[in-house]
């Protein structure tokens, strides 16, 4: 899942890189106020999101077909603190960054990962979820806290994913571990739980999502950083959005709504294993 989201950021990308060179030579090199982006949403009192209702629990419809999902509800929080309205502008994800620069919307909140390439073409907020790979354990296993810890350990993986490439990659420095192969990353997490398994690597939505007794070793052994993409030349609604987030997770916002769409009823918002000596 995460693999193929990875995938299409990609070639969202580059058809967009495309787009958007048209779209500047047609306005003449992009000349213009600057801030436009937020000097329309400030005097309109609505902030326009791009989103593609094709990745639960993220963005997704309700049975009723309106979309709902993490980063709606996520939205929707943003846009009142900021004192204005989300309205919502469903794009296939190929086209959502091609929307940002074009000025068909203000801001893509679709689970888009951070690509440190293109921050020359697209302001990135700070991040509000790591779907990255993660060593994970039982809550019953302080034993655990590093790939350091895994030799001579049974891990579990999902063949052929970003999980599996990294522990194979981790057994060639660690003596004595042993590969767990699953066909899926829940498959893995049940290995672990019902031990199989004395620790797996899945990626950071699968784990969150499981229900069982697990935790997740931070930091990821590879950071996915979702974050909301915004127009480069907008550094007041960038700052609104950055202020935004800042207040919803310090209230306790951003951690309601993982609990509400990703973990399980009763877990800890982001369900990480206690460090050691805490």
């Amino acid at each position: 899942m995460l693999q193929s989201r990875k995938k299409l950021v990609v070639v969202a990308t580059a058809l967009a890189v495309l787009a958007v060179a048209a779209f500047l030579l047609w306005r003449g090199g992009g000349a213009g106020s600057k801030d436009e982006a937020w000097k329309r949403v400030h005097e309109t009192g609505i902030l326009r999101v791009g989103i593609d209702p094709e990745f639960p629990p993220f963005e997704g419809r309700s049975p009723d077909g309106k979309i709902a999902g993490f980063d709606v509800d996520l939205a929707r929080e943003i846009a009142s603190t900021m004192g204005v309205t989300a309205t919502f502008r469903i794009i296939s994800f190929d086209g959502l960054l091609d929307a940002v620069w074009t000025g068909k919307v203000d801001a893509v909140i679709s689970a888009m990962p951070a690509d440190a390439l293109y921050t020359h073409d697209q302001s990135y907020s700070t991040p509000y979820f790591d779907a990255g790979t993660y060593l994970v354990v039982r809550k019953d296993e302080p034993g655990i806290r590093g790939v350091d810890d895994l030799a001579g350990k049974r891990v579990a993986v999902e063949l052929g994913s970003a999980g599996d490439a990294i522990a194979r990659q981790v057994r060639t420095k660690v003596s004595g571990m042993h590969l767990v192969l699953r066909e899926d990353q829940k498959s893995a997490l049940q290995a672990l739980v019902s031990g199989e398994a004395d620790a797996a690597i899945v990626d950071g939505v699968s784990a969150r999502m499981f229900p069982g007794p697990i935790c997740l070793v931070s930091p990821p052994l590879e950071s996915v950083p979702y974050v909301i993409v915004l127009p480069k030349k907008s550094p007041k609604l960038l700052a609104e959005v950055n202020h935004a987030l800042a207040s919803l997770k310090e209230s306790g916002g951003l951690q309601e709504l993982y609990q509400k769409w990703i973990v399980p009823r009763g877990e800890d918002p982001e369900r990480l294993c206690p460090q050691p000596g805490s």
